[in-house]
């Protein structure tokens, strides 16, 4: 009794509805943090700092290739909230905005419980966006127009894009008639969801790490990592690409104009999302596995379901080397040649990357085709 009484005291607080299965979940995962309810002391800057390991792995972030799987192993699979302050301490955001480091370490250890442990969309993708984002705001053009505000939006945004990800997408939610479809209106049912989260969390106790912010900033603050996590919405790709393509036959985007820095951030994140495309081969295909997994477990309960199979789901009918060298095609290389075009220099490595993957794939479609014909 006692237990259900703490855990409806907890749903009183929740943004997003839950019933007491769903709570009952979510406090085991948080039990997996156990200092989640421990608060960041000197001490533990000192012990991390005094890791070597981790201190190498955390400044290679510097680098293009940085791998999150190492950085999820060093941190026993809690890799997000020393990422997040590792980041924010890189951008000096928590001496700028007077940040109270105890609550943003409580607030990014909720978020990290509030992922679910799937196969690819978990807290070791949100790291990678987070990443990509970090790369590419601390060089060149956006390094040289952004606000600190405006960095710290963008990496909030991409650590906590995918919060409670159920590994399954949209279409599924609003084809399954789930509660999150009919809550949201059919409409970024996944985005609105992760975005949910995130404010819910920071309205928890010892959270609410921006509290020296003024309201126009906060505003500001809110307004951007909105627009940024609903950017990722799949469903949004072409017109958000559209958009993109359009504005550039103008002219460069001038970062400084609040409309194309909003755009900038909506293609930026989308590349984020997609960093796993713009990487060496190698950790390619190993991050792809995984997101196949779990699509064809979407396809499978879709079929045990009487639900239409959605697309690169169905595992029987799978021919993975034609539909990826088919996604980088229509999806992948169209959009990091706008993302070229409005960061020719920082996103030179990514484009070249995702050229070679594709190419790759091509090739294994080409070798799989020829021994099918033998």
């Amino acid at each position: 009794m006692d237990r259900l009484n703490h855990i409806n005291s907890q749903l009183d607080i929740m943004i997003l509805p839950r019933s007491n299965d769903e709570m009952v979940e979510l406090e085991d995962r948080y039990k997996l943090d156990p200092e989640l309810n421990t608060l960041w002391s000197q001490k533990d800057e000192d012990e991390l700092m005094a890791n070597t390991e981790m201190v190498n792995c955390l400044n290679s972030t510097s680098e293009w290739i940085f791998d999150s799987f190492r950085l999820d192993h060093h941190t026993n699979g809690v890799p997000i909230p020393k990422f997040a302050y590792w980041l924010f301490k890189e951008h000096n955001l928590i001496e700028e905005f007077k940040i109270s480091t105890p609550k943003l370490i409580k607030f990014f250890r909720v978020i990290q419980a509030k992922y679910v442990p799937n196969t690819y969309h978990n807290s070791i993708h949100a790291c990678d966006v987070a990443h990509a984002m970090h790369f590419w705001m601390r060089r060149g053009l956006l390094s040289e127009s952004a606000t600190s505000l405006q960095v710290m939006a963008a990496l909030v945004a991409s650590l906590c894009h995918d919060c409670g990800h159920p590994a399954r997408n949209n279409a599924f939610m609003v084809n399954s008639k789930s509660k999150m479809a009919t809550l949201y209106n059919d409409i970024s049912v996944l985005e609105n969801m992760h975005l949910t989260l995130l404010f819910e969390t920071y309205n928890e106790a010892d959270c609410d790490f921006l509290g020296a912010t003024n309201r126009e900033e906060w505003q500001a603050f809110r307004k951007q990592v909105v627009s940024m996590v609903l950017a990722t919405d799949f469903g949004r790709h072409n017109e958000i690409l559209s958009i993109a393509q359009e504005r550039l036959k103008q002219g460069r985007m001038d970062l400084q104009k609040e409309s194309d820095f909003d755009l900038t951030m909506k293609v930026g994140i989308k590349c984020a999302d997609l960093r796993h495309c713009m990487m060496p081969h190698e950790m390619t295909m190993k991050t792809t596995d995984l997101l196949m997994e779990e699509f064809w477990a979407q396809g499978d309960e879709e079929s045990s379901m009487g639900l239409p199979i959605s697309p690169f789901m169905n595992r029987g009918k799978a021919n993975l080397p034609k539909e990826q060298a088919g996604f980088y095609q229509f999806m992948i290389m169209p959009l990091i040649s706008v993302w070229a075009e409005i960061l020719p220099s920082e996103a030179s490595v990514a484009l070249d990357y995702s050229k070679r993957n594709w190419e790759a794939w091509q090739k294994k479609g080409a070798a799989k085709t020829s021994s099918k014909g033998k």
